[in-house]
């Protein structure tokens, strides 16, 4: 099995068990990992970490999870500006270089940022707006 479907499957399993977390019945649950399993559809829950974790799904996707940080692959399009969300005290690592407004408190700032370079987030409700570039980026977030 390829790494990329054992990792897509582990990911799946993390999906459920949110689920479970959720209070979906045992029979459901059960239900839904067989089905997962007899037939690879795990990518219709990808989503299902970003909305449990009270992130616009259509930008973060969760890509690890432990006790002490959870890791996101951040994604917003060119011109998007995304929901107000909370994040905790973060790392941000820019995969590409892009400008951003980061509205945070109703307050308004613009920011560069350069592939590679990491950088530091206080933990806040914000929203985002990319600029005329696509943004794309690991957020590294602290639980403790």
């Amino acid at each position: 099995m390829g790494t990329q479907v054992q990792k897509s499957l582990i990911k799946c399993e993390v999906t459920l068990n949110v689920l479970h977390q959720l209070r979906i019945g045992k029979d459901t649950l059960q239900m839904l990992r067989k089905t997962v399993a007899a037939t690879g559809l795990f990518l219709m829950f990808s989503f299902l970490p970003a909305l449990a974790a009270g992130l616009p799904a259509r930008n973060y996707t969760v890509v690890f999870e432990n006790s002490r940080v959870r890791v996101l692959r951040a994604h917003i399009d060119a011109s998007e500006r995304t929901v107000p969300h909370e994040l905790r005290d973060a790392v941000v690592i820019p995969l590409t270089d892009y400008s951003t407004k980061l509205t945070v408190g109703g307050k308004t700032t613009e920011m560069q940022r350069k592939a590679g370079e990491a950088a530091w987030l206080p933990a806040s409700a914000r929203s985002i707006e990319a600029g005329n570039k696509p943004i794309e980026a690991i957020v590294v977030e602290l639980k403790k």
